[in-house]
């Protein structure tokens, strides 16, 4: 009976040696080798698998917008939502993992470092994504187009195009921008006309036309 039950576990050995199970749960790649080919331990790669469910994104941010990842970051969890380029459906939602300890110091840019869930598969190993990282909301803010906002010596202004269409030269504080819109923390209310383009061509204190063509205001 000894005898017996050694060799039955001597042949479960020999059986699990026919047999290479992954060390992690994911979707196995095209086969490396061929029936046939010769392969060695440690070094002959079989095939290649990647985890699916959950992933990793690894994105850059600029130097200069660490200080405020950092500072958001320490009070609580940031989100992270991911688009597939052209896919017009919702986003996947993560969350920030982890900051680089180095800045790349060619480029200026700091990695960062995302988990999500996946469990629908929708990211894929090594895809091209859009990246973007929720710092905070807010609300009732006011919000312009980055190209209406100018600086000279003096600070940060908009030219404003008053009721009676005479333009006007008005000092704002610039919050942060976000995309191509920049939040305007004073100087100006929600509803003002702005000049968003030509300002190099516009007086302030002058008066202008605005003329309809194609329907769209210009």
């Amino acid at each position: 009976m000894a005898a017996d039950k050694v060799a039955v576990e001597n042949a479960q050995l020999q059986l699990s040696f026919c047999r290479i199970v992954s060390p992690i749960q994911g979707r196995v790649g095209k086969l490396l080798v061929d029936v046939g080919n010769s392969a060695r331990s440690n070094e002959t790669i079989l095939a290649v698998v990647n985890q699916t469910r959950p992933v990793y994104i690894d994105f850059f941010v600029p130097e200069e917008q660490l200080p405020v990842i950092q500072e958001r970051m320490r009070n609580g969890e940031l989100n992270v939502n991911v688009m597939i380029p052209g896919n017009a459906g919702k986003p996947s939602v993560g969350k920030l993992l982890f900051i680089d300890n180095a800045a790349d110091a060619e480029t200026a840019m700091v990695a960062l470092r995302a988990r999500l869930a996946n469990d629908d598969e929708t990211l894929w190993p090594r895809e091209t994504v859009d990246v973007t990282l929720t710092l905070a909301t807010l609300t009732n803010v006011v919000v312009v187009p980055s190209s209406a906002v100018q600086s000279d010596l003096a600070g940060s202004y908009l030219l404003v195009v008053r009721p009676d269409l005479r333009v006007e030269r008005r000092p704002v504080t610039t919050g942060e921008r976000v995309g191509r819109e920049t939040i305007i923390a004073s100087g100006i209310e929600a509803g003002e006309r702005l000049i968003t383009s030509g300002q190099e061509h516009v007086t302030p204190g002058k008066q202008i036309k605005i003329h309809v063509a194609n329907n769209h205001t210009l």
